[in-house]
């Protein structure tokens, strides 16, 4: 309805520019382009909290009988080594740090493909194997090295949009690695994890 009162009040202000109602014409003018202002702003308020409402998770509950890790809350240097990004034996893993926000996560990915290439997440809901956030995990370059004990470290961060803050559910992320050889893709590791949605 605003849309149509726009559109006529418009038309009738061009009207009345034409048969030089000059102040007429300017004041309907006016008017039409402040409605059109406040009837954007109104629409883009409604579509946000529109967007807003994510009820993926409104169902969920954590899966029993599976381990699932927690994100730590914050960082530590301790499982460094002395350059930073390379330790010597222990085996593939990755662990998971919470952002500023539920739903941002950082992750340090601890892995030795053992050659060149990508490595990328993929992150699955556990109950229903939902994927999440496909088209959102980011591609980092894989250190690696001849040597199978040694491990080098890779950081991602992404956004898990599916769910709302406090909505936890129970989650599998896996890392994989598209080598640079051009052979097929292949999954390093898996590891489950306590996580929610990013709320918009």
């Amino acid at each position: 309805m605003l849309l149509l009162l726009l559109m006529v009040n418009g038309i009738l202000s061009i009207v009345d520019l034409c048969k030089k109602r000059i102040k007429q014409g300017v004041i309907g003018l006016i008017a039409a382009m402040f409605l059109g202002v406040v009837t954007f702003v109104m629409s883009f308020e409604v579509l946000m909290l529109w967007e807003s409402e994510d009820h993926f998770a409104d169902d969920l509950k954590l899966p029993e009988g599976i381990e699932l890790t927690e994100p730590l809350d914050s960082k530590s240097s301790a499982s460094l080594s002395e350059n930073g990004n390379i330790r010597k034996g222990g085996q593939p893993d990755i662990i998971l740090y919470n952002g500023f926000q539920g739903g941002l996560y950082h992750a340090d990915i601890w892995c030795n493909p053992g050659e060149s290439g990508l490595l990328y997440l993929k992150a699955f809901e556990i109950t229903r194997e939902t994927r999440l956030s496909e088209r959102r995990m980011p591609k980092v370059k894989a250190g690696y090295s001849s040597d199978p004990s040694e491990m080098f470290l890779r950081e991602i961060d992404f956004t898990i949009y599916e769910g709302n803050w406090g909505q936890y559910y129970g989650a599998r992320f896996e890392v994989w690695f598209k080598p640079d050889s051009g052979q097929p893709d292949r999954k390093l590791l898996e590891k489950n994890f306590k996580i929610e949605g990013w709320e918009r």
